[in-house]
């Protein structure tokens, strides 16, 4: 039985499109095993009911961590990644979030209440 040319055009076709899906659910999947193991590393050192000026400090004293301030909560950049065809760029962060003694502002006796791995929606639409 011969295959017609244009079914085995179809079937390569088919073939490298599921090789290329596969090769990005798997970088994919070892993104998130970093990004996991990174969030691990903070929530082993960093725990609920540790103040603020504990958490910040922790910060300030690693070389390589920069982290922005926020009312309620705390954030710690920790990548930037390609999102794919609709997003040109995310960003991936921990959420050290507080509960606040004051609701828009910070202090140093706010208590850690958790934290968390997130990604921000587009960076790029308008």
């Amino acid at each position: 039985m011969k295959v017609k040319p244009h079914y085995l055009v179809a079937l390569i076709v088919a073939a490298i499109a599921a090789i290329f899906l596969l090769s990005h659910i798997v970088g994919v999947a070892r993104s998130d095993a970093q990004y996991r193991a990174i969030l691990k590393t903070y929530s082993d050192v960093l725990k609920p009911g540790m103040e603020r000026s504990e958490v910040e400090n922790y910060f300030m004293t690693s070389k390589y961590v920069s982290f922005d301030r926020g009312a309620s909560e705390d954030i710690v950049h920790i990548a930037r990644e390609r999102a794919g065809w609709i997003c040109q760029e995310e960003l991936v962060y921990l959420t050290f979030e507080f509960a606040a003694g004051e609701p828009n502002e910070p202090a140093p006796g706010d208590r850690l209440v958790k934290i968390s791995l997130d990604r921000s929606v587009c960076l790029d639409l308008p």
